[in-house]
């Protein structure tokens, strides 16, 4: 998340402006990350699994059918969204995209590394031992 972690406030509830997510405040937008819980596809609906506002508000963030066909997401995939709080104190997903964590410098090379040398193994082809 962008924006200025407040004291004794989770970098997920922090909005982009650094504003803390407020009870009752339908308006407060954040961004924040979770996987996808359940869908049901006869209910046009699911939940997103994301711990730091389950324990704000007791439950699972709501995932609406157009946003989960928006992103692609499969269930027990990683998503990164807006969180909306509705009047009746139900966080809400918007903007959900699948969540991609970003990799280091390291990481990428050594991946890169490692995948070159997985090609040049499978190309490496010795002709058979002749038996004399």
């Amino acid at each position: 998340l962008r924006g200025a972690a407040l004291v004794d406030t989770p970098r997920s509830w922090v909005n982009s402006r650094g504003g803390s997510l407020r009870s009752g405040s339908s308006a407060v937008s954040l961004r924040s990350i979770g996987k996808v819980k359940s869908y049901n596809i006869l209910k046009g609906f699911g939940f997103i699994d994301c711990p730091e506002l389950k324990e704000l508000y007791g439950r699972d963030v709501f995932l609406h059918r157009i946003q989960k066909e928006l992103s692609g997401a499969e269930i027990g995939e990683m998503v990164e969204f807006d969180v909306i709080i509705d009047a009746r104190q139900v966080p809400q997903s918007k903007n959900v995209r699948k969540y991609y964590p970003k990799k280091s410098g390291t990481a990428v090379a050594i991946e890169d590394a490692w995948v070159a040398f997985e090609a040049e193994e499978q190309q490496e082809v010795r002709p058979p031992k002749r038996q004399v």
